[in-house]
């Protein structure tokens, strides 16, 4: 068995024959089934829910999203191969709570229901204590299938990639609800390399770089609180995209098929829509599609090859 099998950490296997091409014993598939955690930046631009609130987009950072990461490849020949890859990460949402004090004039009425939570009157200041809230929520979706050519423990690789990037930010108060929605789709070609090593067939380690540049229907909405049945206004725009990612992933073999793996993944995509970003009017078609993100974390599970 040799030392150095440049498809370990792709297909989790190992050859004996120094010249790849005359190998006839590498596994034909290989399923990875992993989760994987991610947690995204607060890119948004900090704009304030009202011009007296003290909350800004900044103030809710978000939480780790999970979500489960599935791949599949399949060997044409000791170095060409196939990958198809899935990821979703769902749950990604920061929230946090303001208060705004508003002075009252003397001479105006107290409200009916002094003991109500969101009206507390401090007298002798005459002070009326509004409670505000933020929700910021979006889930990331990426599909792609990629082609890879080997050359030692160097691999290039091209293929085709989908990713869906939903937003959803809601400012509510006492007297008001306000909710902008985006969604955006990204379609292209991308590029990228893979380097793999591998430790007397037990542990191997590989990095992936990939970079493309997309189409992006961005897409937004926008409703405050509508009558029963009523649909908010849509809109839609095209705009060019950029994502571009780079993965560090340890294998360590436990059997002749199974293996564990770890890696960390980074993530950035730019020219996109983000909720709190557009424009606070329902009448406003426009889609601000400008805003970038950045997204990283961990991903760990098991490897198959046959």
């Amino acid at each position: 068995i040799g030392e150095d099998n440049f498809l370990t950490p792709l297909l989790g296997t190992t050859c004996a024959t120094a010249d790849v091409g005359q190998c006839d014993r590498w596994p034909r598939w290989s399923v990875q089934a992993e989760s994987i955690f991610l947690w995204r930046d607060n890119g948004a631009r900090a704009q304030r829910p009202s011009p007296i609130n003290n909350l800004s987009t900044g103030s809710a950072p978000f939480d780790v999203g999970i979500g489960p990461q599935v791949s599949l490849a399949y060997r044409v020949d000791a170095a060409k191969f196939w990958e198809a890859k899935y990821f979703s990460v769902l749950g990604m949402s920061g929230s946090a709570i303001g208060m705004d004090l508003l002075a009252l004039d003397s001479l105006d009425p107290i409200p009916p229901n002094p003991a109500d939570s969101l009206f507390q009157i401090n007298r002798p200041f005459q002070l009326l204590r509004i409670d505000t809230r933020i929700q910021y929520d979006s889930e990331f979706h990426d599909a792609e299938i990629n082609y890879l050519h080997r050359w030692g423990e160097l691999s290039l690789l091209s293929g085709f990639r989908f990713v869906r990037l939903a937003e959803s930010f809601c400012e509510s108060g006492a007297f008001s609800r306000f909710t902008r929605n985006t969604n955006n789709d990204l379609f292209g070609g991308q590029f990228g390399a893979r380097w793999c090593r591998s430790y007397h067939n037990l542990v191997s380690w590989d990095v992936t770089g990939k970079a493309g540049v997309f189409g992006n229907s961005a897409q937004q909405s926008q409703s405050r609180r509508m009558p029963s049945g009523e649909i908010p206004p849509t809109w839609t725009d095209a705009v060019v995209a950029f994502v571009g990612d780079l993965n560090f992933s340890a294998n360590y073999r436990l059997s002749p098929v199974w293996n564990i793996r770890c890696g960390y993944n980074l993530i950035w995509l730019d020219g996109i829509a983000l909720a709190p970003d557009q424009p606070f009017m329902l009448t406003n078609g426009r889609v601000v599609a400008d805003g970038n993100i950045f997204l990283h974390g961990a991903n760990v599970g098991l490897e198959a090859d046959w």
